[in-house]
């Protein structure tokens, strides 16, 4: 990231400014305003996600959704279905969505066993996957050890 520590915060309100000095037309008004104060909630990121599926929807298209394992929705797009789709994410979710994901990466399997590892050392566990990996590198941990440790034997 051009010089950026792993630990150093990514600049969201860079981001916004960026995005507002688009052409807004594209978007709806729902996704500008839930936009507004360059972090997405919750709330923002259902009601955007629902807005795409029910446009879809009224197109008469049906979009497979396959839930949310994880910090963001799972969706099955039927082939004929892309081109609406992508209008539809592109009007009613897409800065949404992008802003949500770099915001609430999702957890991996690697992220957990190395926030273990690193808190049974005394040491701070948060973080995503990218700043744990570096930290168990600056603290001179085994990656491999913590691992093997903490993934439940397997």
């Amino acid at each position: 990231m051009g010089g950026q520590s792993p630990d150093e915060p990514v600049d969201y309100g860079r981001q916004h400014r960026d995005m507002m000095r688009e052409d807004l037309s594209p978007f709806s008004d729902e996704q500008i305003a839930a936009l507004d104060d360059a972090h997405v909630s919750e709330a923002e990121y259902t009601a955007g996600y629902h807005r795409w599926v029910s446009c879809v929807d009224e197109a008469g298209f049906t979009l497979e959704e396959l839930g949310r394992p994880s910090t963001k929705f799972d969706v099955g797009i039927p082939i004929e279905a892309v081109p609406v789709s992508d209008e539809c994410y592109e009007r009613e979710f897409s800065y949404i969505d992008m802003t949500w994901q770099v915001e609430h990466p999702p957890e991996t399997e690697l992220a957990t066993w190395l926030s273990q590892c690193l808190e049974a050392e005394g040491l701070d566990g948060s973080g995503d996957e990218a700043i744990l990996r570096d930290r168990v590198d600056a603290e001179g941990l085994d990656i491999l050890t913590c691992i093997e440790t903490y993934d439940g034997g397997e």
